[in-house]
């Protein structure tokens, strides 16, 4: 998600001189974190990684957790939609019916 957004900033903004400051700055963060990471011994290393796949999961399980929510509701606009058309489709059919109705009285 972070690069998505740093993408879109790059995208939009690269000429800003606030985005540049911005963006040397996460440059410099980066290089220092993988720095600390190189530096660590090889036991903190893995548990590093191990820490990070588990964030990875969680922010994955999250994600789709979001998109199921997302998904119900559109489910169940789309119920909402589906029967307020049925239900103006069986008023028309009513309407048309009693005009019908009201024709054949009126020739009788």
């Amino acid at each position: 998600i972070q690069h998505l957004k740093l993408s879109i900033q790059m995208l939009v903004g690269s000429q800003d001189p606030d985005f540049r400051l911005q963006q040397a700055q996460h440059q410099a963060q980066q290089r220092e974190i993988q720095y600390r990471y190189r530096t660590l011994p090889k036991y903190l290393q893995v548990q590093v990684q191990e820490h990070l796949k588990l964030q990875q999961q969680l922010e994955t399980q999250r994600l789709i957790e979001y998109q199921r929510n997302l998904l119900q509701q559109r489910r169940k606009t789309l119920g909402w939609l589906v029967a307020a058309k049925i239900e103006l489709l069986r008023q028309q059919k009513q309407r048309v019916h009693e005009q019908k109705k009201q024709q054949q009285q009126q020739q009788q």
